[in-house]
């Protein structure tokens, strides 16, 4: 299991709502207007080597030469444990979970520093599925609890089904 966020470019002179549902309509392949897809496009070769060159210790994954996604990992054995995927409309963070040590905790504070910083300086606006809501690096400090939220709610479903035959459900 993962913590899930993203960025995206806001459509131009429109709020959160009207930005994400756009997104849905690009991601089911509806039919929308060139200028706003022109508008809400990202560089995603420029933005993956600009997140290459900052603080995190990352490296490209595959072949991405080919105009497809552009995925990149944490380095083997470095933190935090992160995953960028590069799109055409957004950038996909995938922080896993189920490992909360911290070391890990105080790399994903300054991952998340990094992420708020280069957002704001490439118009990007930061997106918490877990609260469904945009986020920034204030928000952070509150986000946080909801990160170590998920930990023990998958702990307690853990233990929880450890005391019950794995066919009984409730």
């Amino acid at each position: 299991m993962s913590y899930d966020l993203h960025m995206y470019r806001r459509r131009p002179g429109k709020g959160f709502e009207e930005s994400m549902d756009l997104l849905e309509q690009i991601e089911i392949g509806e039919k929308v207007p060139d200028e706003v897809l022109s508008a809400m496009r990202l560089d995603k070769g420029r933005l993956a080597n600009e997140m290459l060159a900052s603080a995190l210790p990352l490296e490209k994954f595959g072949d991405s030469d080919s105009g497809g996604d552009i995925e990149l990992n944490n380095r083997e054995g470095s933190l935090p444990d992160i995953q960028f995927l590069f799109s055409d409309y957004s950038i996909g963070v995938s922080i896993p979970y189920w490992e909360q040590d911290a070391a890990q905790k105080q790399a994903l504070e300054g991952a998340w520093r990094i992420m708020a910083d280069f957002a704001s300086r490439n118009g990007l606006v930061l997106y918490d599925s877990q609260i469904d809501a945009e986020a920034s690096a204030e928000s952070f400090a509150e986000s946080g609890p909801s990160f170590e939220f998920a930990e023990k709610a998958l702990r307690e479903f853990s233990n929880q089904q450890q005391k019950r035959p794995w066919w009984k459900f409730w």
